[in-house]
Protein backbone atom coordinates (compact mmCIF):
# COMPACT_ATOMS: atom_id res chain seq x y z
CA UNK A 1 0.00 0.00 0.00
CA UNK A 2 1.24 3.33 -0.67
CA UNK A 3 2.46 5.82 1.39
CA UNK A 4 0.27 8.83 0.43
CA UNK A 5 -3.47 8.34 -0.46
CA UNK A 6 -5.39 11.51 -2.34
CA UNK A 7 -8.05 12.55 0.03
CA UNK A 8 -11.04 10.66 -1.99
CA UNK A 9 -8.89 7.38 -1.44
CA UNK A 10 -9.10 7.88 1.96
CA UNK A 11 -12.79 8.54 2.29
CA UNK A 12 -13.41 5.66 -0.09
CA UNK A 13 -11.02 3.03 1.87
CA UNK A 14 -13.39 0.22 3.45
CA UNK A 15 -12.12 -0.04 6.78
CA UNK A 16 -14.30 -1.76 9.71
CA UNK A 17 -15.72 1.47 11.55
CA UNK A 18 -13.71 0.01 15.01
CA UNK A 19 -10.39 0.71 13.21
CA UNK A 20 -11.45 4.67 12.48
CA UNK A 21 -12.62 4.93 16.31
CA UNK A 22 -9.34 3.70 16.87
CA UNK A 23 -7.28 6.02 14.54
CA UNK A 24 -9.36 8.67 15.83
CA UNK A 25 -8.15 7.70 19.36
CA UNK A 26 -4.80 7.39 18.49
CA UNK A 27 -4.98 10.70 16.60
CA UNK A 28 -6.65 12.31 19.76
CA UNK A 29 -3.61 11.00 22.22
CA UNK A 30 -1.00 12.36 19.60
CA UNK A 31 -2.55 15.94 19.05
CA UNK A 32 -3.04 16.50 22.93
CA UNK A 33 0.56 16.26 23.34
CA UNK A 34 0.59 19.41 21.55
CA UNK A 35 -2.42 20.76 24.01
CA UNK A 36 -4.46 20.23 20.55
CA UNK A 37 -8.01 19.29 21.01
CA UNK A 38 -9.63 17.28 17.81
CA UNK A 39 -12.94 15.93 19.01
CA UNK A 40 -14.10 19.32 21.59
CA UNK A 41 -17.57 17.49 22.17
CA UNK A 42 -15.55 14.36 23.15
CA UNK A 43 -17.30 12.60 20.37
CA UNK A 44 -15.34 10.01 18.65
CA UNK A 45 -15.81 10.14 14.38
CA UNK A 46 -16.28 6.43 12.81
CA UNK A 47 -16.09 7.26 9.37
CA UNK A 48 -13.37 8.82 7.42
CA UNK A 49 -15.28 11.85 6.19
CA UNK A 50 -15.94 12.73 9.89
CA UNK A 51 -12.63 12.31 10.91
CA UNK A 52 -10.86 14.31 8.18
CA UNK A 53 -13.58 16.98 8.75
CA UNK A 54 -12.17 17.00 12.42
CA UNK A 55 -8.56 17.04 12.12
CA UNK A 56 -8.53 19.58 8.30
CA UNK A 57 -9.56 22.65 10.41
CA UNK A 58 -6.49 22.28 13.26
CA UNK A 59 -4.08 21.10 10.65
CA UNK A 60 -5.28 24.45 8.63
CA UNK A 61 -4.59 26.68 11.85
CA UNK A 62 -1.28 24.99 11.91
CA UNK A 63 -0.22 25.80 8.64
CA UNK A 64 -1.49 28.98 8.68
CA UNK A 65 0.17 30.36 11.75
CA UNK A 66 2.10 27.60 13.30
CA UNK A 67 4.65 25.23 11.44
CA UNK A 68 6.70 24.74 13.97
CA UNK A 69 4.09 22.66 15.58
CA UNK A 70 2.91 21.22 12.19
CA UNK A 71 6.51 19.94 12.01
CA UNK A 72 6.63 18.31 15.64
CA UNK A 73 3.14 16.94 15.04
CA UNK A 74 4.82 15.33 11.93
CA UNK A 75 7.87 14.01 14.00
CA UNK A 76 5.52 12.82 16.71
CA UNK A 77 2.80 10.87 14.18
CA UNK A 78 6.26 9.40 12.59
CA UNK A 79 6.35 11.34 9.19
CA UNK A 80 9.06 12.97 7.64
CA UNK A 81 9.25 16.96 7.80
CA UNK A 82 9.96 16.63 3.85
CA UNK A 83 7.06 14.95 3.42
CA UNK A 84 5.20 18.16 4.49
CA UNK A 85 7.73 20.48 2.56
CA UNK A 86 6.99 18.89 -0.75
CA UNK A 87 3.29 18.83 0.00
CA UNK A 88 3.31 22.85 0.94
CA UNK A 89 5.76 23.56 -1.86
CA UNK A 90 3.78 21.76 -4.78
CA UNK A 91 0.24 22.98 -3.85
CA UNK A 92 -1.96 25.59 -3.17
CA UNK A 93 -2.45 25.79 0.65
CA UNK A 94 -5.96 24.15 0.27
CA UNK A 95 -5.06 21.51 -1.20
CA UNK A 96 -1.58 21.12 1.23
CA UNK A 97 -3.92 21.05 3.72
CA UNK A 98 -6.41 18.22 2.36
CA UNK A 99 -3.42 16.07 2.16
CA UNK A 100 -1.82 16.59 5.23
CA UNK A 101 -4.74 15.95 6.72
CA UNK A 102 -4.89 12.37 4.57
CA UNK A 103 -1.01 11.79 5.50
CA UNK A 104 -1.65 12.48 9.14
CA UNK A 105 -5.24 9.99 9.49
CA UNK A 106 -3.32 7.59 7.05
CA UNK A 107 0.04 7.23 9.07
CA UNK A 108 -2.04 7.20 12.34
CA UNK A 109 -4.47 4.79 10.63
CA UNK A 110 -1.44 1.69 9.54
CA UNK A 111 -0.01 2.32 12.80
CA UNK A 112 -3.38 1.14 14.54
CA UNK A 113 -3.76 -1.18 12.02
CA UNK A 114 -0.37 -3.21 12.77
CA UNK A 115 -1.08 -2.72 16.51
CA UNK A 116 -4.24 -4.52 15.97
CA UNK A 117 -2.85 -7.18 13.97
CA UNK A 118 -0.16 -7.93 16.30
CA UNK A 119 -2.05 -8.14 18.71
CA UNK A 120 -4.44 -10.76 17.52
CA UNK A 121 -1.40 -12.98 15.64
CA UNK A 122 -0.08 -12.72 19.60
CA UNK A 123 -3.13 -13.80 20.89
CA UNK A 124 -3.67 -16.92 18.64
CA UNK A 125 -0.29 -18.05 19.49
CA UNK A 126 -0.79 -17.93 22.86
CA UNK A 127 -5.02 -19.67 22.40
CA UNK A 128 -3.03 -22.26 19.73
CA UNK A 129 0.30 -23.28 21.62
CA UNK A 130 -0.05 -21.58 25.53
CA UNK A 131 3.71 -19.23 23.91
CA UNK A 132 3.48 -15.64 24.35
CA UNK A 133 5.43 -15.50 21.71
CA UNK A 134 8.72 -14.54 23.71
CA UNK A 135 10.06 -17.56 24.93
CA UNK A 136 11.63 -19.77 22.14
Amino acid sequence: MKDILQKQELLNLRVNPELIGLTSLQLQKDFASFSLEVFPNSEIPESWPLLFESVRPIIAELAKEDRHKLVQLFYRIDLSESLLAKSLSRNPLALAIDEITVMLIFREWKKVKFRVEHSLKNNDRIENDGSDGNQP
